[in-house]
């Protein structure tokens, strides 16, 4: 079982990349924990190639193991579990409002 990595990006998407947090988070900074300002590859839990900048990477977190998850959040889940969420905080705000 190897190990999994949620990587949450500035613009609000998600990437399950294949590794550890630890070996993310040192292959995009220095020794001294300063960003090292450029394009990194890595491997989605799909096994595809992917690039990100070290900039862009606001949060790594350890997921677990490849097969609990999907490869990544597209564009049309994130918007999806958006409105679903703004959907039910409607209806608490129905709920509680006099």
């Amino acid at each position: 079982m190897s190990e999994v990595s949620k990587v949450y990006l500035s613009n609000g998407l998600t990437f399950l990349i294949q590794a550890s947090p630890d070996s993310i988070y040192q292959k995009m900074t220095h020794s001294d924990g300063k960003s090292k300002d450029q394009v990194h590859e890595f491997f989605l839990t799909s096994g595809k190639q992917i690039y990100l900048h070290s900039a862009h990477v606001v949060a790594i977190e350890e997921a677990g193991s490849s097969a609990d998850h999907d490869e990544g959040s597209s564009e049309d889940d994130r918007v999806e579990q958006n409105e679903e969420a703004a959907k039910k905080f409607k209806e608490d705000l129905d709920g509680n409002m006099e």
